[in-house]
């Protein structure tokens, strides 16, 4: 039976995956100094973290693995609004993979979409933009960023225009970095059994 818990070589992985996606969300960071881009960031996301997540999926394939990934990317926003956020889709990914097999094309990049819109579009930008409004004005300001130009687009068509996009981009990632990176898994794989049937051939 094949063992289903997480080791140490899977924690690792996992880990260091999800430190390469909060390195990259913190240099889009500085898409602050144009208001457009720093409200539609989490777009961008969608469309770039997919690689990474995938990496986890495809390699460690057991239960929690997406729980340990969510857990880092809490780096991003130390705040309870995004803490909960991240790990609830954490916690829906999880499922979704679940029920739907760990070995899930479709499984594996539904919860994708569901943590990127989850923790990165709804949790990091509707709800502090929306609920938080005057809290995250004064830390744009404190960082010097445009928090009159960002706040300006602060609106209910500007932000479901945002879930709509996040979530076409998170899905259009998820795919790409779904065979992206099962082509190369699989191809490294591959090559291994071919090298492997070399070594046998010359020995016998």
């Amino acid at each position: 039976m094949k063992n289903e818990r997480l080791d140490i070589k899977d924690i690792i992985m996992t880990v260091l995956m999800a430190i390469i996606n909060v390195i990259v969300c913190a240099i889009g960071g500085i898409t602050g100094f144009l208001p457009i881009l720093f409200v539609f960031c989490s777009c961008l996301y969608g469309l770039l973290l997919g690689y990474a997540y995938m990496a986890v999926c495809l390699k460690v394939k057991k239960r929690g693995a997406i729980f340990i990934y969510a857990i880092v990317q809490c780096v991003l926003g130390l705040s309870p609004h995004f803490i909960i956020g991240t790990l609830a889709s954490a916690v829906i990914a999880e499922i979704i993979m679940e029920k739907s097999g760990r070995e899930s094309k479709a499984g594996m990049i539904a919860g994708y979409v569901v943590m990127v819109v989850g923790s990165l579009c709804l949790a990091g930008t509707v709800y502090p933009f929306v609920i938080t409004k005057q809290e995250m004005e004064k830390t744009l300001s404190g960082l010097g960023m445009n928090s009159e130009g960002i706040l300006s687009l602060i609106n209910v068509p500007v932000m479901s225009v945002l879930v709509i996009m996040c979530t076409i981009c998170s899905l259009v990632g998820g795919i790409i970095g779904y065979n992206v990176m099962f082509k190369r898994l699989n191809g490294n794989v591959a090559e291994y059994d071919e090298n492997e049937d070399d070594i046998e051939e010359r020995i016998g």
